[in-house]
């Protein structure tokens, strides 16, 4: 099983659109689940029109089980959700996560166990403790940015971070992909950005400015199910493939 998550220090990058797009896109082949780690809960709030009986807090707090906190949105795309208005995953960040080293971990068993191929974490745009004991379950992370100043900052951040959790943890985590996310290439500076960042040793995909993603979150739907035609869909295709092969 494969276990990824999407991360930078740097909010508005659209982590969630990329994220739950690329898992959209892995479920055609391969049985997914995204885990909705962000408190604000986002990535819920998109695929979900009602309040589930469990999230992800309840998991960790040990009152309920992970095949009990799994729905499945779509054919073989499943999603471990958070509600935002709780705050459960918040406060469980604050108060317990500190000596709770391998609670991750054992969600991951339990999903490989459940015969998983794919799990998909969508964090927060944070690097407190929350997010090193995500990233340091996963195998792989891969940051997401825009064409701006501040998010190459971010990744300058986060790729420090990444060393100490590597060095504390004594674990090798892939951090080869970046997604250069809301580009419009009629602009120069955005020509500007992408052309550095390709000279980064890294690979990095772009993904085009598209109105479709918000207007398919409005609707509660994947982007591809509101317009299959919507001009980011190629480059979602292409990242995905990327990252599971085939």
């Amino acid at each position: 099983m494969n276990s990824i998550c999407f991360g930078i220090q740097k909010g508005g990058v659209g982590k969630t659109s990329v994220s739950c797009t690329v898992a959209y896109f892995a479920s055609k082949k391969l049985k997914t689940c995204i885990i909705d780690a962000d408190p604000q809960g986002n990535a819920s709030a998109w695929h979900l029109t009602k309040e589930p009986e469990f999230e992800l807090a309840n998991i960790l707090n040990k009152k309920a089980t992970v095949e009990e906190a799994l729905i499945e949105i779509r054919d073989n795309l499943y999603m471990i959700p958070t509600f935002g208005f709780t705050g459960a995953l918040s406060l469980f960040a604050e108060t317990v996560l500190v000596n709770k080293i391998y609670c991750f971990s054992d969600i991951l068993k339990e999903l490989e166990s459940l015969n998983f191929d794919l799990v998909i974490f969508d964090l927060r745009p944070s690097m407190a403790l929350l997010e090193k004991r995500i990233i340091s379950s996963c195998q792989e992370i891969i940051s997401p940015l825009t064409p701006a100043y501040f998010s190459a900052d971010g990744l300058e951040i986060i790729e420090n971070e990444l060393q100490k959790i590597m060095t504390d943890y004594r674990i090798n985590i892939r951090h080869r992909k970046l997604v250069l996310n809301m580009v419009n290439l009629s602009f120069k500076s955005h020509q500007i950005y992408l052309k550095t960042f390709e000279k980064i040793d890294r690979d990095v995909f772009h993904i085009p400015q598209d109105i479709c993603i918000s207007k398919s979150q409005d609707l509660h739907l994947p982007l591809y199910e509101y317009d299959p035609r919507a001009r980011s869909v190629p480059k979602f295709q292409e990242l995905t493939k990327a990252i599971i092969g085939g």
